[in-house]
């Protein structure tokens, strides 16, 4: 029988976190180039992996709904998903993670509220 220790796993998880990490930072990059300009890769890829995190917090697991939220941490501010009525919907208790950020994403109408509140060095606070 074939076992995998942990170690190994974690080797596994990392090597597919970097490559979500890559591919959402090229996707990123692909929607917004000159609001990304001046932001190096280092930075970039920094600032998504913390996304990815921030996503995982909050249980979106699937690709594509992390790929979403982490741009709204651009769009937004890094800090979009701390705002009291953005929390009522990421912790709505009847839907999926992935529903829930869906449900935000077309049903939430302050985003300039929740932008404005975002203190101008957001991401060197995070």
């Amino acid at each position: 029988m074939l076992r995998i220790r942990k170690e190994q796993m974690d080797v596994f998880q990392s090597a597919s976190e970097a490559e979500l990490c890559a591919a959402v930072a090229d996707w990123l990059r692909g929607r917004a180039p000159e609001e990304l300009a001046s932001t190096s890769d280092e930075a970039l890829l920094g600032r998504v992996g913390w996304g990815i995190r921030r996503a995982r917090h909050w249980r979106i697991e699937d690709e594509r709904s992390i790929a979403i939220f982490v741009s709204l941490l651009f769009r937004i501010g890094p800090h979009f998903d701390r705002h009291p009525e953005v929390v009522r919907y990421l912790e709505e208790p009847t839907r999926t993670p992935e529903e829930r950020l869906a449900h935000l994403v077309q049903n939430f109408e302050a985003w300039s509220a929740v932008r404005d509140q975002a203190p101008p060095n957001a991401w060197e606070i995070h």
